[in-house]
């Protein structure tokens, strides 16, 4: 008997032995699981009991303290052992009551805060633990006499989380995001869980920025934070430049977590600074190239002039005519360009004076009816509401809406071969004010349905025709910016 009493207490010892080190875990696990940290000392407390316990255990034989008495029992299902409940025997089962309650009570705070599938999982591991404290009561009331159903408990609790853990993918696309993540290169990497707290830092990410922790909340940043709602869109390091790019981490159509990337961008804004220099560069080449070329040809087209004058000879003047509009196309060109390099450079200023808009719509009239004549066509202003009538002053730059009126007026007269040119005015009542409504019609060839996209950039001209194509492209950006 006494050979089969040590045996019996060896299994016992081994039982134990791997009880000690569960309850411990599978609290860590929990509160790893459900994103509440247990304080260290809570652990502490938990091995101190277990070392108790397992020395009580293993010397049980020689002392009252785990059990007071122990006999073989052989007259059921299987021979087994049965012992009277010492001291150190009811410090193990509050400690592991405690466990449990613990467990579940972080279950039941968590399960309100956390998304359906989360909460499969917590139901998972809450049924398991449920069990296993229910056998625990109902043994300790003699219900199992002197039989253990507590492994089988056991076992039935490591199969309800087994369950949590891998039908709902537990470690899925979140965790296998961190054993995937890069840990190298130039990137840095963060990854959050649902709650936006930290469950992950990479090696780049530690060199940016070293005092970021796991466990904690993203919020605690608030560089990073100004990225995330976009109040800032790059993030400077000393000469280094980042730019914060970001990604959810679906599962099962649910998200349940944030991929912050952050990549390095340093060249690729010095870059970005080289060509916005180059591109400032050619403006104001451009700018001064057009200024010294007015001269010159200004001097061209007034000799041009005097030749006209004076010559008497017929085709010397018929030469002249060519060479004159020749250099008022030039000219226009010339225009053309200045004006887009002052928009584009910023230096084209804008006033806002009173003056008389029949009078903008006379200097038109002026300037476009002899073109229109030249080709034949039938030219002219369309005022139905009277808008320009009177000596009722308006706000704006004169000077840009007559360019403005100018420059419609041209494409139109340039490309129209027969038939009519109209320029109308009107007035139209939006969002409780009143604007003025210039339009330009024309029986000319039209645009294309295709290039209409295009007609406002730089360079953007039709297939079917000339110019250089910045005409619609500067009275764009003339009207803008004169608020219209």
């Amino acid at each position: 008997m006494r050979i089969r009493l040590g045996e019996a207490l060896s299994g016992l010892c081994v039982q134990y032995l791997g009880q000690a080190g569960l309850w411990v875990s599978l609290l860590w696990f929990v509160s790893e699981f459900v994103k509440f940290p247990i304080p260290v000392w809570v652990y502490v407390l938990g091995a101190v009991c277990n070392t108790f316990v397992l020395i009580g255990v293993f010397t049980a034989e020689y002392h009252r303290l785990f059990y007071t008495s122990m006999e073989i029992l052989t007259d059921g299902m299987y021979d087994r052992i049965k012992a009277g409940r010492g001291v150190l025997w009811y410090v193990h089962f509050i400690h592991l009551d405690l466990v449990i309650f613990t467990i579940l009570l972080l279950c039941f705070v968590r399960y309100k805060k956390s998304a359906p599938l989360q909460k499969k999982r917590i139901l998972y591991i809450a049924v398991g633990l449920g069990v296993l404290e229910g056998t625990l009561f109902l043994k300790r009331f003699g219900l199992f006499g002197s039989y253990n159903p507590i492994v089988v408990a056991m076992t039935f609790c490591m199969f309800c989380m087994m369950i949590a853990m891998v039908r709902y993918h537990y470690f899925g696309s979140l965790h296998a995001a961190v054993d995937n993540a890069f840990n190298h290169g130039n990137e840095g990497l963060i990854i959050l869980d649902r709650e936006y707290t930290v469950i992950f830092v990479n090696h780049k990410m530690d060199e940016l920025f070293p005092n970021i922790r796991r466990d904690s909340s993203i919020g605690s940043y608030a560089k990073i934070c100004r990225l995330m709602e976009g109040e800032e869109h790059l993030l400077h390091i000393g000469d280094s430049v980042y730019e914060l790019r970001m990604e959810d981490i679906i599962e099962h159509g649910e998200k349940n977590g944030s991929m912050l990337w952050f990549v390095d961008q340093t060249q690729q804004v010095l870059t970005m600074q080289k060509l916005k220099e180059a591109d400032e560069a050619k403006t104001q080449f451009l700018m001064r190239v057009s200024h010294e070329l007015r001269t010159p040809m200004n001097t061209m087209l007034g000799m041009n002039e005097m030749i006209w004058r004076e010559s008497g000879e017929d085709w010397i003047k018929g030469y002249a005519k060519e060479v004159s509009g020749a250099g008022e196309h030039m000219m226009s060109l010339i225009d053309e360009i200045l004006d887009a390099s002052r928009l584009e450079s910023g230096t084209l200023t804008v006033e806002r004076k009173p003056y008389l808009l029949c009078a903008v719509l006379e200097r038109a009239k002026e300037l476009m009816c002899p073109q229109a004549q030249k080709k034949g066509l039938a030219f002219s202003v369309e005022d139905k509401e009277n808008v320009a009538a009177g000596n009722r002053a308006l706000l704006s730059d004169a000077a840009h809406l007559l360019q403005v009126i100018v420059n419609l007026l041209s494409n139109a007269v340039k490309y129209t071969d027969s038939g009519f040119v109209c320029l109308r005015v009107e007035t139209r009542n939006e969002q409780g004010s009143r604007w003025l409504l210039l339009s330009v019609c024309d029986s000319g060839i039209g645009i294309q349905k295709q290039e209409l996209t295009r007609i406002f950039e730089n360079f953007g001209r039709g297939s079917n025709t000339g110019g250089m194509g910045l005409g619609l492209a500067i009275v764009k950006q003339l009207t803008e910016a004169m608020d219209g």
